[in-house]
């Protein structure tokens, strides 16, 4: 007779995997906040900005295997990580480059060359907004020459530096914000034939992408071939709301949450077919949100509350080409705090006859961990089974599972005490006379 066993698949009984929430912490311990704006591929990787000692900002590079890590700044006392490429390997954002100037330099950060300044367009200030999906390009804005002189949207290049991608007419300003993965073509605004921003595109010139009635726009996302952009819009009644754009249907209203009135798009998945940002909802509180054409526009906060505790997720900013890691900022226990979503469904899957051949415990997914992790193992017979948790001292600490469990793979989904303090810790699988230990680390 076949089982129907509720697993976690990835790539093979060995990987088990569900929605999880990571909470990224801060720099400094107990830090005032923090802010995540991207995600690597895989979920690996995440950037954003922390504050840090001295209170000030500073961009960090998060990682499951490491933590947080400070990335400093160009020389002065703040800096701001933006986005970063598929594998992590490359950071783009902003920094001050004196503690007594308030001139800003785009970034490009990697681990071997730390943050170096990407130069200006002849101008005294420059952004770095986005980086291709292979680290290769760069995407911002930068004045031309003087403070007076109109800013421009540029692309970086390695070999080439800087380029300027010009705007529509001599007097008019542009901005890039995003990048498709050939590098080809450029989302961002730009002014036409009026003072007022429109979302814009660049493909070796400008295109004017229009509003949703109102007099501004701009776009945030672009999907991995530039065929999908996403942004927001101010509508003819005056409130902003997100749009996806495609060259044949123009610009759709994505809409806002039952009874809200705002709302913004800031990254879509690779497909162009998922879509995350922000809106208000009916009471105006700040919610992060997911548009799906299958779903339309749903809180976060409601899909995965039973795995936020009390925490609010109050901004989605990036999202994985897949659409399984969504990464941004949340409130929690009075502060804001940056946060990972693995929003991989569990699902159910038919089991033939076969059963394993021995017990195996598997290491936690996500480990380190804040709040929430996944533990797994397999057993090759159907009798009663423990799980324990001890500190490093080999104190027992709790029990975290503890009953009979049929011949098969099992997981199950670790929330730890608050009161546990961060540190390494050790669980235990005993079942009959096999017994097997594992490490855990809780970062808070």
């Amino acid at each position: 007779m076949k089982l129907i066993l509720m697993i976690y698949l990835i790539l093979s009984y060995q990987d088990y995997y569900s929605q999880s929430i990571t909470w990224l912490g801060f720099i400094s311990p107990g830090g005032a906040g923090s802010s995540a704006e991207g995600v690597s591929a895989d979920g690996q990787f995440v950037v954003g900005s922390s504050s840090a000692p001295g209170n000030q900002y500073h961009a960090f590079l998060w990682s499951q295997r490491s933590g947080m890590t400070d990335l400093g700044t160009l020389g002065g006392h703040t800096s701001y990580g933006f986005d970063l490429s598929d594998n992590g390997n490359v950071v783009v954002g902003q920094s001050f480059v004196s503690l007594v100037s308030s001139v800003i330099r785009g970034f490009r950060w990697t681990a071997s060359s730390g943050m170096q300044s990407l130069g200006t367009l002849g101008g005294g200030e420059c952004s770095a907004f986005a980086v291709s999906a292979d680290g290769s390009s760069i995407v911002g804005s930068a004045q031309t020459s003087n403070s007076s002189s109109p800013t421009h949207a540029c692309i970086w290049h390695e070999t080439l530096g800087l380029i300027d991608l010009g705007a529509p007419t001599n007097n008019s300003w542009s901005e890039g914000y995003c990048i498709s993965s050939n590098n080809s073509i450029v989302a961002g605004i730009a002014t036409f034939s009026s003072v007022f921003e429109h979302a814009a595109i660049w493909n070796q010139g400008w295109v004017d992408l229009g509003t949703l009635g109102g007099n501004d726009s701009y776009a945030s996302g672009i999907s991995e071939d530039g065929s999908v952009v996403v942004g927001s819009s101010r509508t003819s009644d005056g409130y902003i709301h997100a749009f996806r754009w495609t060259a044949t249907t123009g610009l759709q209203d994505l809409g806002v949450l039952a009874s809200g009135f705002s709302s913004q798009a800031f990254a879509v998945s690779a497909d162009g077919n998922i879509i995350i940002g922000w809106a208000k909802n009916e009471f105006g509180q700040d919610r992060a949100v997911r548009w799906t054409i299958s779903n339309g526009i749903e809180d976060l906060n409601v899909t995965y509350a039973g795995i936020l505790g009390d925490a609010k997720l109050i901004l989605a900013k990036d999202i994985s080409p897949d659409g399984r890691y969504i990464v941004g900022t949340a409130y929690r226990n009075g502060k804001s705090e940056a946060y990972l979503l693995d929003t991989n469904p569990s699902v159910i899957v038919e089991q033939d006859n076969s059963v394993p051949d021995f017990f195996e415990l598997y290491q936690n997914y996500p480990n380190p961990f804040n709040s929430c992790t996944k533990i797994s193992w397999q057993s090759p017979v159907s009798r009663w089974q423990t799980i324990k948790l001890f500190d490093l001292l080999g104190r027992e600490i709790e029990t975290i599972t503890d009953g009979y469990y049929e011949a098969g793979y099992h997981s199950i989904s670790y929330t730890a005490d608050s009161n546990l303090p961060s540190g390494v810790y050790y669980y235990k699988l005993s079942a009959g006379s096999f017994s097997d230990v594992k490490k855990m680390i809780i970062i808070k």
